[in-house]
């Protein structure tokens, strides 16, 4: 994994084809071109460089809970429902928050609910799970009024110009 290499060059590299060599999809059930094999593997070294982390970093922590949020999708393609839910919650205490880990999560856990088993820590709350679903939203919100900003500063700018640019007719004409 490029734990360091993201350190370095910064968050925007905090991707799971970056971090992983891999994708695991955006929809409500992770997917992969990996063989089982394959994937356990991964899991395998994804839990041990966690291990080494979490004993000396405290929550929040970015690298750490994106790296907990990929190792609960591959629990889930690996092992079972209740293990990634398990894992996302502890994602979640290390700081992750997506849209994306909400859908999973509820996916799974009406998945979890109808096995008739037992979490063994505290679920993730209604209340968190909906203010996660909202961050997308939010996002297109104030991407949205940054546009209309942006275009207001153009306007404005487009404005002053064209008066600029009258005043000068008038004061060349005069001259």
């Amino acid at each position: 994994m490029k734990i360091l290499e993201v350190k370095l060059k910064g968050l925007s590299y905090l991707t799971s084809q970056f971090m992983l060599g891999t994708d695991l999809g955006n929809d409500t059930t992770p997917k992969s071109s990996l063989t089982t094999e394959e994937l356990t593997k991964l899991r395998n070294h994804i839990s041990y460089q966690l291990n080494e982390r979490m004993m000396f970093v405290k929550a929040p922590e970015p690298i750490v809970a994106f790296l907990l949020f990929q190792l609960g999708n591959i629990k889930a393609l690996t092992e079972d429902v209740t293990k990634a839910l398990l894992t996302y919650t502890d994602a979640y205490t290390y700081g992750y928050r997506s849209v994306l880990l909400a859908k999973r999560y509820l996916k799974f856990k009406q998945l979890h609910k109808d096995s008739n088993t037992k979490l063994d820590k505290d679920a993730l709350t209604d209340q968190q799970l909906q203010v996660m679903l909202h961050v997308e939203e939010d996002s297109a919100l104030t991407l949205a009024i940054n546009k209309l900003s942006s275009f207001k500063t153009y306007l404005s700018a487009a404005i002053l110009l064209l008066g600029l640019s009258c005043v000068y007719i008038v004061f060349r004409n005069k001259v």
